[in-house]
């Protein structure tokens, strides 16, 4: 049985992917695109922010890039480098290929607390 809200998800879904490709299309600044993909996906899924980790296998971490959690500055942003064998709630989704959803970052134990402050972290 659909939902009610189903048309409107797809609209929703539609108009992101289409916003991805246009910005994947016409961005030639790589934090201007990479923004305008968080901010599409962030539109579909009712988010506030995001962000996007690469993994850096030399380092064996994963390495947030700019811009995110609406956070321009590189030097901030660089901050946010998990390490996979030091844990964090980043590192184990990674590992697991499992989500985990929390409604209270500040208080939850898998979260690397200082950055949760760097980001105004509330929900994940």
């Amino acid at each position: 049985m659909r939902s009610s809200n189903a048309p409107a998800t797809a609209t929703r879904g539609v108009d992101a992917i289409l916003a991805i490709g246009t910005a994947m299309a016409t961005s030639r600044d790589y934090a201007q695109m990479l923004g305008a993909v968080i901010d599409a996906v962030c539109a579909v899924i009712d988010a506030g922010g995001g962000g996007f980790m690469r993994h850096d296998p030399g380092a064996n971490a994963l390495v947030l890039q700019a811009p995110a959690f609406g956070v321009h500055d590189e030097a901030t942003v660089a901050q946010y480098r998990v390490h996979l064998d030091t844990g964090g709630n980043a590192a184990r989704v990674f590992l697991s290929r499992e989500p985990y959803v929390t409604n209270d970052a500040q208080s939850d134990p898998r979260f690397i607390q200082r950055f949760v402050r760097l980001f105004d972290t509330r929900n994940t």
